[in-house]
């Protein structure tokens, strides 16, 4: 950057004019700011030989500055602060898909209205950024007291390497981080035993015979909760039989043993788990009828519903005399 005496000049300039602009304490939304951001910009910049260009429309950065000698351009990025804690906030998606092109770098302009008077803040933005937060994007997470470049130090890159790549590669980048430190092998979860009975309360297509989609509910669920587990029918229906003793002497396939290993919180996820989770979960599997509030009227339409699944309730259980439903109210214990 080889204008950097004159940006932090207009900085400056910048954070005292704001400053009086907002001594009266009321606080501005997100467009007011960024306007009144802009328009402090350009009065800080123009005897510096700096154009000042407001992008907006979902652009990143949301302003650029331009010397006008040589072309130098440099973005700034606007955010505010209103409540909660004093200096954080949620930053821009990682995919930086609108991001403006040819910027030597990007600053960040805080605005903290949680501080009376206000408080303002114009830091590198390669050095605001404390982690990457999992939304349906990845975003950045802003901390304005961070020191260092969270890219550099995390990722393997700098911050501004990172934002000049092509989104594909920059992704490569990302995703390695976050499945280094974001995801667990659910065989390391602690939780496991709860994960597989609230598995089998929200998938009851695990009875169903179609081999080739029976898991892929719960893989997917599994890693919208930051949880890798590579193949899901190993924790719940693996090869092998066992006899059930409250159920008789034939052997089972292993998915009714998993069952029975977590039938006491299978009950307690089937009475706490919300309505309207239950609704979309089960509704996936065709069911239309309302959810109960009683955990008893619950269990006894998830078994209805996992009887349709199997091929009907009297159904026997395979290489078994048993009937399908009856086995399922023995080992759940209902």
């Amino acid at each position: 950057m080889r204008h950097e005496d004159v940006y932090q000049a207009i900085f400056e300039r910048v954070q005292a004019s704001l400053v009086e602009e907002f001594l009266d304490g009321n606080v501005p939304d997100d467009r007011t700011f960024e306007n009144t951001c802009c328009s402090t910009l350009e009065r800080a910049a123009c005897e510096c030989g700096v154009t000042v260009n407001h992008l907006g429309k979902h652009k990143f950065p949301d302003i650029t500055l331009e010397y006008e000698a040589d072309g130098e351009k440099i973005g700034v990025e606007v955010k505010l602060h209103t409540s909660g804690e004093s200096w954080t906030t949620l930053g821009n998606s990682v995919r930086s898909s609108t991001q403006e092109p040819g910027l030597e770098t990007i600053f960040l302009l805080f605005g903290n209205f949680e501080q009376q008077p206000p408080a303002f803040a114009i830091k590198p933005y390669a050095k605001c950024i404390k982690d990457i937060k999992l939304t349906h994007s990845p975003r950045y997470m802003i901390d304005m007291r961070e020191r260092t470049d969270f890219c550099e130090r995390e990722i393997g890159i700098s911050f501004d390497q990172l934002r000049n790549m092509s989104e594909d590669d920059r992704m490569i980048y990302v995703n390695t981080y976050i499945a280094r430190t974001k995801y667990e092998e659910l065989t390391a979860v602690a939780e496991k035993t709860q994960l597989v009975a609230k598995g089998f309360v929200l998938f009851p297509e695990f009875f169903s015979n179609d081999h080739l989609t029976k898991y892929r509910r719960m893989s997917v669920w599994l890693f919208a909760n930051n949880i890798l587990c590579r193949n899901v029918r190993d924790f719940i229906s693996a090869s092998g039989t066992a006899t059930i003793s409250k159920v008789g002497p034939q052997a089972l396939p292993k998915i009714y043993t998993s069952l029975l290993r977590c039938a006491p919180i299978f009950k307690e996820e089937m009475e706490h788990t919300a309505e309207t989770i239950l609704k979309n979960a089960w509704g996936a599997c065709g069911n239309t009828k309302e959810i109960p509030t009683s955990v008893g009227d619950r269990i006894d339409l998830w078994l209805d519903i996992v009887s349709q699944q199997y091929g009907g309730k009297q159904k026997a259980i395979q290489g078994t005399p048993y009937k399908f439903k009856a086995t399922l109210k023995k080992i759940i214990g209902v």
